[in-house]
């Protein structure tokens, strides 16, 4: 099927399925997206820290929590693209993290995913992976993309 790509200015707002939180391994993120996170879904950014101060996140390797609402997003993939925010992107890293994102995708068959666009890529180089590995789906999907650009800081 296809999968169609929105830019968004607020992914709270659509609530989405699910939610891509682009992390770091070392440090919490502080970056304006996760601040939002913590207002809006304590429960998740409690489990995100946790996994960050036990040392359990590997750059190219999503981890999916469950969100327990009535409705709206369902699930939260923490996806670590870096060891620590001072180092570039490495692109066969994110490449990694993207096609296991899109494995976890195919598991849980969210309608809609949500997550912002990364720092260091060109512009439009993620939504473009993300059709790439998306394009099998037997389903539509709604990708919304956030306009303001989050590196995981």
């Amino acid at each position: 099927m296809n999968v169609e790509i929105r830019h968004v200015d607020d992914v709270f707002a659509s609530y989405p399925d699910m939610i891509v939180h682009p992390v770091n391994c070392t440090g919490v993120c502080k970056d304006v997206f996760s601040k939002q996170l913590k207002r809006t879904m304590p429960d998740y950014f409690r489990h995100y820290t946790r996994s960050v101060l036990r040392h359990r996140l590997t750059p190219g390797a999503p981890e999916m929590f469950v969100h327990d609402a009535l409705f709206g997003t369902r699930w939260i993939v923490i996806l670590p693209v870096k060891n620590h925010w001072k180092e570039p992107l490495v692109p066969p890293l994110v490449k990694q993290g993207l096609t296991r994102l899109a494995e976890t995708v195919k598991t849980a068959e969210p309608r809609s995913v949500a997550m912002p666009e990364l720092e260091g890529p060109p512009a439009g180089w993620l939504a473009e992976q993300l059709r790439n590995l998306l394009s099998e789906l037997p389903y539509p999907l709604e990708l919304q993309l956030l306009r303001l650009r989050v590196d995981a800081v």
